[in-house]
Parts: C-alpha cells; structure tokens; sequence
C-alpha cells in the first residue's frame, strides 16, 4: 500500500498511520484486494477523504478495527453505516429503498461502493466469500446496470456480462463463439488496440490536433440483444473508439486526413443532423487488420462543446437509447423491470 501516495498532508497522514497500524495485520489476499480498489477510486475522484474512508471501511470490513475505534471520526463513522445499509438493501431484495440509498449518497461515495462491487465482479473466484448473501447477489447485480447507463458507462459492461454469465450462462457461451467467430477466432488482442489507438493518434499529431480519446469493447450482454435485433446481420461495433476534439475546426482537420488514409464503409453525421434525442456525433464504420485479417471498428467524433451537452441532457439521450425497452431481449425480465422502476422514480 506504501506506492498509494496521497497530496493532500492531512489524509497522507492518516493513511500513512492507517498503513504502518493495521498492514501487517491483513493477509496477502486482503491487501491485494484493496490495494485494487484504492488504486481503481484514486483514478475517478478528486475527493481523497474518500480513499481513506475506502482503506477504513475494508480495515472495518476485514475486522481489524471496530466502528467505535478513535482512528474512525464521526463523519466517516456515518459514511460506513449509509456503505452497510445500502449493501444490506441490494443483498436483501429490498430494491426501493436501495434506489432510495443509490439517489442520496454523494457521488464520490458512489464510485467507491461501485468500485467495491465492480472489484470483486472481477476477480469472481477469488473474492466470492467477501458476499456476505451470495443468494441475491447475482440478481442484485442488474440493479446496477440501468443506473449506471444514466450515471456511470465506464464500469458498466463488467455489471452486464457478470449478470449475464451468472443468470443466463447457454446465450452467454453462445454469444462468446459468435464474438470469437466475428474476429476470426481471436479476441481482440492488446497489442492491436494499442495499435489502433496508436495509429489515431499519430493522425492528430500529424494534423496538430491533441484532446480526449476512449476505447471499449462491446460487453457480452450488449452484443447479445443487438444479434437479436439485427438477425445476425453485419454488426461493426464490437469495438468502439471515441475521440473528442477541441472545436470544430479540429474534428474537420482530422475528418479530411482521416477519410484520406483510412478505409471506410459507412458515415453518419449526426453533428448536421441530430438524432431525436439530441445526440450529436459523426460515426465511422472503417477497417483496420490484424495479422492479415479484416476486423471493423467504429469510430465515433466528437467536440468537447457536444459532449458537455450530452453530459446534461444524459437522460434524455444516452440513457432512453441505450434503456429503451425494444433494445433489450424479452428473457431479461429484471432489468426491464428494474428500468421501469427507476424511470417512474426519475420522474418523481
């Protein structure tokens, strides 16, 4: 834990305390598995309190200390209690008042309980006795996916295919092959992403353009409802680039280079022509190759201006496309329900 260096002089004093205290008092394992989450929030909060609050919370957790111990102040004493209630809500079916729980909490909070679950979800194996009600816990899962759709996209294709592996595994192995069997046996391997990624950027360089690029692989759960609703027919997203630029002017520099140097099929300007939910993006569907096979990715342009509106209108857009019930297969019941749920209480 020694290499989770903190800024801030007060929470590095605690965490150092914390750390020279009660380290040698975990096994291997726990150290392992919250050293991954600390090092998981440490990326997605500017809050600190909340990786000291994490470190005591596991401490808590693992029983080397008690809720009543001086080291523990009154405030995170109260965040740990509102962490307990709300996994105590999510394992025991009690769904509204989890709702309820996820609504009220701070959103550094947040991250650091989603971490918690998305860590665990991760090492599965490994990690499954942290469970304290293993019975609805597979279930539980799909709670998380409708919110993290509106809230949180970044952690959400592990929520998906945990629950879809654990509830439906024959579709899941099925739609695995068919993943396998789109990119010509292979998964899409890192050094080929890092290629891709590789070769964007060295076209931004080349027009002087640097912003913001994000890279995901479509989740198992996704690609699942998507081969129902397409027939099988040609699916080129499987995997996904996303650059957001700084203006205009900087995406059209890159677009003219871009559409020079690569190869293409399709491109869908929804800058000109907006969707109906307001969403705004120029798309690709263009063709790379690895070890001389033909694999498509979509690519998606953005400028920093339009994502900053999709992040506002997030409701309206992101999330009643990717939520809307005709998406979704008849057989997954519970997050349609769940999503009915949420969507009555946001309108409240």
């Amino acid at each position: 834990m020694y290499n989770i260096i903190l800024s801030h002089i007060k929470n590095r004093k605690k965490f150092n305390i914390l750390r020279k205290q009660y380290e040698n008092k975990l096994t291997q394992d726990e150290l392992i598995f919250i050293k991954s989450v600390l090092f998981k929030i440490k990326r997605c909060v500017i809050n600190e309190n909340v990786i000291v609050l994490g470190y005591i919370y596991w401490l808590y957790f693992f029983k080397i200390i008690n809720i009543d111990d001086k080291i523990i102040d009154n405030e995170e004493r109260e965040k740990i209690r509102f962490l307990e209630k709300s996994f105590r809500y999510e394992n025991s079916w009690e769904f509204k008042k989890y709702l309820e729980s996820i609504f009220e909490i701070e959103k550094d909070l947040l991250k650091l309980k989603l971490r918690i679950k998305s860590t665990i979800l991760s090492f599965w194996d490994k990690y499954l006795y942290l469970i304290p009600n293993k019975k609805n816990y597979f279930k539980a899962i799909w709670y998380a996916i409708p919110f993290l759709t509106m809230k949180w996209s970044k952690i959400l294709s592990i929520f998906q295919d945990t629950y879809f592996e654990r509830l439906y595994e024959e579709q899941y192995i099925k739609t695995k092959k068919f993943y396998k069997k789109k990119i010509n046996t292979i998964e899409f391997p890192w050094e080929h992403i890092n290629m891709l990624v590789n070769d964007l950027s060295d076209l931004m360089y080349e027009t002087n353009i640097l912003w913001k690029t994000k890279i995901r692989r479509k989740s198992y759960f996704s690609l699942y409802n998507k081969l129902k609703r397409k027939k099988h027919q040609n699916i080129y997203d499987i995997l996904w680039i996303m650059i957001v630029f700084k203006n205009l002017i900087e995406l059209n520099k890159f677009i003219a280079t871009f559409e020079k140097k690569f190869i293409y099929i399709e491109k869908k300007d929804y800058i000109k022509n907006p969707k109906k939910n307001w969403y705004k993006s120029i798309h690709y569907k263009f063709m790379t190759m690895y070890r001389n096979k033909d694999l498509w990715v979509e690519l998606q342009l953005k400028t920093q201006y339009i994502e900053k509106q999709l992040e506002w209108v997030n409701i309206k857009s992101h999330y009643n496309y990717t939520m809307n019930e005709k998406k979704w297969d008849s057989k997954f019941i519970e997050v349609t329900a769940w999503y009915k749920i949420l969507k009555e209480y946001i309108k409240k």
